[in-house]
């Protein structure tokens, strides 16, 4: 599954913005509806970028925290976070259950196509 990781998320239009992009109220809808349109998106999310991280703050409640100088964070009920990935990785077992079942599927066509060209 060459597609697994491959995608990194990227925002244009708001570098003025003196807001990080998990405190725009824009930003947060929009990840909400990717989430409840296409829930597999974590399956595809690079690993190597901050998109997971992003995705991540941008669909728990939070608030803009003060870290190191020139530095901030978001702050979130840790609760929360358990009960979001373990959905997000069920939506990854599912589609990964599906793309196995579609092989298998295909491999049997297949076999069912080059039996009968025996014949």
């Amino acid at each position: 599954m060459t597609a697994e990781g491959a995608v990194t998320l990227v925002f244009n239009g708001y570098d003025d913005d003196p807001r990080e992009l998990e405190s725009i109220p824009e930003v947060r809808e929009w990840f909400a509806k990717l989430f409840k349109a296409w829930p597999y998106w974590s399956f595809f999310a690079s690993r190597i970028d901050q998109t997971v991280p992003l995705v991540l703050t941008c669909l728990m409640s939070g608030e803009t925290v003060a870290g190191e100088p020139g530095m901030v964070g978001w702050e979130f009920d840790g609760d929360k976070l358990k009960p979001l990935l373990f959905e997000m990785f069920g939506y990854q077992n599912e589609l990964i259950e599906r793309f196995r079942s579609w092989l298998a599927s295909r491999s049997r066509s297949n076999l069912i196509r080059w039996g009968s060209v025996r014949m």
